[in-house]
């Protein structure tokens, strides 16, 4: 106590105004003698200084000797950085040697400091502020919580808290090199997900974490597909590249494009990811003289290829945001052209829609357009139950086909049945699937499509399933009989007759 006495008195002499003491001066106003080795000695002399001891006796000492004892005025820092021992001069000291805020504190005993010493030099791998941030900005019973919610052991009962120990405890912690990824924060998470998956400044994105587990993929996924704005691109040019779909920088021309437009096997043909989309952009190009009639062979490719995709999105029902852009090469397009190509996306709905382009969509099909798409009721997937419709259609044609090939090859020769009319009906509607022209260019051909699905619909469920059915299973049980009664009665089983060729004999030698 008289040396903490005398040195209070000491620098209360100095003043503010007076510069702060230097090392050596400040030394020797204390007695060192006895005291342990040093935690860290920097100096390049054998004496000891202040920085060097950290034994018991001189602990309280060393907490009222590095408060801030100068003014910022005065503050001789950048000549003498040894000289002041101000706040702001210490913690541009421990940036460059964070091992000197536990000789700031001054609540580190002896054995104290080499504990914290050597978990802090396991692995200099690691920030440097960790150390000080424990020490200066951290309590005792935050640094037990903190090592509670790290699941680390607490070896002290409630009501103790010793901090030399949770610092180290920490600082072991910290350089450990297995890290657990799924532990973070779902917020810390999705921000590393967000820098592989949809970075802002490349094109690339580096899926290859999606297959680490499937709890990382799930909510991986959502990123990959929520933040990244996915573009498609129709054209059908009068040059020689033709007809062109362009999906996720994925080019399909001639047949493949011809395939993303037929109807309504369409749906198939596109990739998967879309129906997970929730930012779509759509470029629409079209070499279509002014003149030119709504029933022209592009507008057909156009309008059947946004028709399947339309149709994939619903599905989905993900989509938030849709942007589209019409351009031409020839001109303008007539208002009722450009009506009929977008009709399919006014099937969308809780999108939020934007257009761009060359060509002026006119005002009323923008704002009907925008107005449908914020609408939140769900619309009939004409084209998805016509693919599912005309499928089970088929089977049951194919079936009748088996049973009695010549009248389902020939509708007229089967009469007015209930076989002939859904044979009837399926063709119908495969001429319009072909034909396209006048399928969804607007309500009313949606319309008539869907008439013809009920119909198709109501037949196939009144084409005799029961007595179809009982033929295939009695066409079965005959069959299992068959097979068992051979099995048990193997040796009269009838056998292959045909005769096995006896071997050729050799040819004479000449």
């Amino acid at each position: 106590m008289a040396r903490q006495q005398t040195l209070k008195q000491a620098f209360a002499a100095v003043g503010r105004k007076t510069k702060a003491p230097t090392r050596q001066m400040r030394q020797s106003t204390l007695n060192f003698d006895g005291c342990a080795p040093a935690l860290r000695d920097d100096s390049d002399d054998d004496g000891e200084s202040i920085d060097s001891c950290g034994c018991s006796d001189h602990t309280a000492t060393m907490n009222d000797y590095y408060e801030c004892i100068c003014s910022r005025e005065d503050c001789d820092f950048e000549n003498d950085p040894e000289s002041c021992n101000c706040n702001a001069c210490w913690e541009d000291r421990i940036d460059q040697d964070p091992t000197l805020c536990a000789v700031r504190s001054g609540f580190f005993h002896r054995h104290q400091e080499n504990a914290v010493a050597d978990a802090f030099y396991d692995d200099s791998r690691w920030d440097d502020q960790f150390l000080a941030y424990y020490d200066e900005q951290c309590k005792p019973k935050v640094l037990k919580q903190f090592v509670l919610q790290r699941g680390l052991l607490d070896a002290f009962p409630a009501g103790v808290t010793l901090k030399y120990y949770y610092i180290k405890e920490l600082l072991t912690a910290d350089s450990v090199r297995v890290f657990r990824f799924l532990d973070l924060p779902a917020e810390m998470r999705n921000e590393v997900y967000g820098y592989l998956l949809a970075p802002q400044q490349r094109y690339t994105r580096r899926t290859q974490i999606l297959r680490t587990c499937k709890a990382i993929y799930n909510e991986a996924n959502e990123i990959l597909y929520a933040d990244n704005v996915i573009s498609c691109a129709f054209s059908n040019r009068q040059d020689s590249s033709g007809k062109r779909v362009i999906i996720n920088h994925r080019t399909y021309s001639g047949a493949n494009a011809l395939e993303l437009s037929q109807l309504p096997g369409a749906i198939d043909h596109y990739p998967s990811f879309l129906a997970r989309l929730r930012k779509l952009e759509i470029e629409i190009h079209m070499d279509l003289p002014y003149a030119a009639a709504n029933r022209n062979p592009i507008v057909d490719f156009v309008r059947s290829a946004l028709l399947a995709l339309a149709s994939i999105l619903m599905e989905g029902g993900r989509l938030k945001g849709l942007r589209v852009r019409v351009s031409t090469t020839s001109g303008t397009l007539q208002d009722k052209v450009v009506a009929s190509v977008l009709y399919p996306l006014r099937r969308l709905r809780n999108t939020d829609l934007t257009f761009a382009g060359d060509v002026e969509v006119p005002d009323f099909l923008r704002n009907d357009m925008a107005a449908e798409l914020r609408l939140r009721e769900p619309v009939f997937n004409t084209l998805m139950h016509c693919r599912l419709i005309l499928s089970n259609a088929e089977a049951y044609l194919r079936l009748i086909d088996v049973l009695d090939p010549l009248p389902s090859n020939n509708p007229q020769r089967m009469g007015n049945s209930r076989a002939a009319q859904m044979a009837r009906q399926v063709r119908y509607l495969q001429g319009k699937m072909v034909n396209r022209r006048s399928l969804f260019a607007d309500w009313l051909g949606e319309v008539k499509v869907q008439t013809h699905l009920a119909k198709l619909q109501k037949q196939i469920e009144e084409v005799f399933p029961n007595e179809m059915r009982k033929m295939v299973e009695g066409i079965g049980k005959a069959t299992s009989d068959r097979q068992a009664y051979q099995q048990e009665h193997q040796r009269w089983t009838i056998g292959d007759l045909s005769r096995a060729k006896s071997p050729s004999p050799d040819p004479a030698p000449l």
